[in-house]
């Protein structure tokens, strides 16, 4: 069974496919914390495909030079602990407070709601954003802060097998214009956008193309015609459709780009990790928090337990993950 934040649904394995438990690393050994170290027992860790990383877990012990930190504390793990682990030993320094009231679930996918609010910085109530791959929770957490900022959104979905019920779920979450990509490559586009404003903003997710090289061409390249069309004709179809979506979008808004994702896209690329290491995320963090005590931003995902990791990661890896984060409980 997988648990979501606001849905409970049984799953079935794919035919062929057994559980079996993945091999997670052991615990730290938190019997001795140095001064500035704390000791974190983890609830939930994102499962992104990728390399192990942090997650959110509950302080259960700190060194005698921390400060600003309590056992009982709700804190995410900036960065990478190693491995998949229930326990681990981290510097104070590299974990964030979660204020209280903040579902465990949602503190987990933390920074899908902080990259959205970031990448919405400088635009003003009543401009237009407009956004690719906005299926991802970053897209799903953009449309709902532009909303209670007074910002409209356009989004485009992608190419996936729930598309109309992404479409669906965007504008029960207050997107203004919500299409898949197939409407945005089509004539109909841009007279739906003929009553709001030329949009301030576009936003671009910087996907796993199959072909790395093609984020060059999203947006405003300057390759060469030859290099263009020999990279163009090994495209896949999926690829070649986000970057002509990304650059629609961007001819849109005259250029005023940003992007977020595995690959960098636009020269104001927002990368998660080196926002963290900044230090300045306090105000941020609060923003979100507070949207989402306040019901105001909701957050789709499901939870994994420890025996189905395996499983998870493969979905992750696939080319249709879904919409809902992914997490595993501990």
């Amino acid at each position: 069974k997988i648990t979501m934040s606001r849905v409970v649904a049984s799953r079935l394995l794919p035919a062929g496919l057994t559980r079996r438990a993945f091999s997670l690393a052991a615990g730290d050994n938190v019997s001795s914390l140095g001064a500035s170290e704390v000791a974190v027992k983890m609830r939930v860790s994102p499962i992104t495909g990728g390399d192990a990383m942090g997650g959110v877990g509950v302080v259960a012990g700190v060194g005698n030079g921390v400060k600003g930190l309590s056992v009982d504390d709700t804190v995410v793990t900036m960065g990478s602990v190693g491995a998949y682990r229930p326990v681990a030993k981290v510097a104070a320094s590299s974990v964030l407070k979660i204020p209280s009231g903040v579902p465990i679930e949602y503190a987990g996918a933390i920074g899908a709601p902080c990259t959205a609010a970031q990448l919405l910085q400088g635009v003003k109530a009543g401009e237009v954003v407009v956004q690719s791959g906005a299926e991802s929770m970053v897209g799903q957490a953009l449309v709902q802060i532009a909303r209670s900022k007074g910002i409209k959104t356009v989004s485009v979905v992608s190419m996936t097998p729930d598309e109309a019920e992404v479409v669906g779920l965007l504008k029960s979450l207050g997107g203004d214009l919500v299409v898949t990509s197939a409407f945005a490559l089509g004539p109909k586009f841009r007279a739906a956008l003929a009553e709001l404003p030329a949009p301030a903003l576009a936003v671009h997710y910087g996907g796993d193309l199959d072909d790395p090289s093609l984020v060059t061409k999203v947006p405003g390249s300057k390759g060469s015609k030859t290099k263009l069309k020999a990279i163009v004709e090994s495209a896949s179809s999926l690829d070649l459709t986000a970057v002509k979506v990304s650059s629609v979008l961007s001819s849109l808004a005259g250029g005023a780009d940003k992007s977020y994702g595995p690959l960098k896209a636009t020269k104001q690329h927002f990368d998660l990790a080196e926002w963290y290491k900044s230090g300045d995320v306090s105000s941020t963090v609060g923003e979100v928090c507070d949207l989402i005590k306040a019901d105001e931003l909701s957050l789709w995902v499901e939870k994994y337990p420890t025996a189905d990791l395996d499983f998870a990661t493969a979905k992750a890896k696939g080319p249709f993950p879904g919409y809902r984060g992914m997490l595993l409980e501990f």
